[in-house]
This record gives C-alpha cells, sequence and structure tokens, in this order.
C-alpha cells in the first residue's frame, strides 16, 4: 500500500464565496498513479468546512447555508458543524461522484483567510 500527501496552501474568500475543489483534487488524484484505494481530505482551521455537494448544472447553491450562518452567528461552530475532513473511496482512478456532484469548501468567515487542504491518498 502506497501512501502519498499533498498539500495547497488556499486563501479561502469570505461567505458566501463557495470554492469548488473537485477538478483540482481529481488532478492530484491522476497524477498519483494510483488505481484505486481511499483519498482523505482535510482542511486545516476552523470557520471553514469542506463536503461534496450536489450542484445542479454546476451551479453552487449559496443560499443553502445562510440558515446555518443566520443561526448560529459563530464561524468556529459553523465549520465544525459542517466538518473538516472527508473520505472518499477511489477505483481506476476515478471518485464516486455522481453527475453535478462537486467537493467544496464553505467559508464562514466575513473575511478572507488563509488554509491549509491536506490530500491524503492510500492505494494500490
Amino acid at each position: 500500500m502506497t501512501v502519498l500527501t499533498q498539500y495547497i496552501e488556499m486563501k479561502i474568500p469570505p461567505y458566501p464565496e463557495i470554492i469548488k475543489i473537485t477538478g483540482q483534487i481529481e488532478r492530484i488524484l491522476r497524477s498519483s498513479q494510483l488505481k484505486e484505494g481511499l483519498l482523505n481530505l482535510w482542511i486545516n482551521g476552523h470557520g471553514v468546512g469542506l463536503t461534496a455537494l450536489h450542484c445542479p448544472e454546476g451551479i453552487v447553491p449559496q443560499t443553502h447555508f445562510k440558515p446555518l450562518v443566520t443561526q448560529f452567528e459563530n464561524p468556529e461552530l459553523c465549520g465544525s458543524l459542517l466538518g473538516h475532513q472527508l473520505s472518499l473511496p477511489f477505483e481506476k482512478q476515478k471518485l464516486p461522484l455522481v453527475p453535478w456532484q462537486e467537493l467544496v469548501l464553505i467559508p464562514f468567515f466575513k473575511s478572507a483567510r488563509w488554509h491549509q487542504l491536506t490530500v491524503q491518498i492510500l492505494g494500490e
């Protein structure tokens, strides 16, 4: 079993911008030359969440998270509720995403901040 780790430094824009990272993650997976295994993603810090989101016609529905932000008004809590990590299996160098599904980062702060995204791939 091979383990590959890559770090991506990102300046995350303020809420309500949602950052699609699917393409970037798929390129990293292809360049790993691993055929099957497990892909782990981790975003450091608070106030940003990581998830797979259904995006009809490629459009990220930014209004989905407004109730969460409005109700809690605490960026750290919103990020923690959404989560900072995501694990996905892959086979034949492909992630199991359905059409229109995107891997996204969702910031909850009102100002831009730097974060590090860790991409770790375990596979053969």
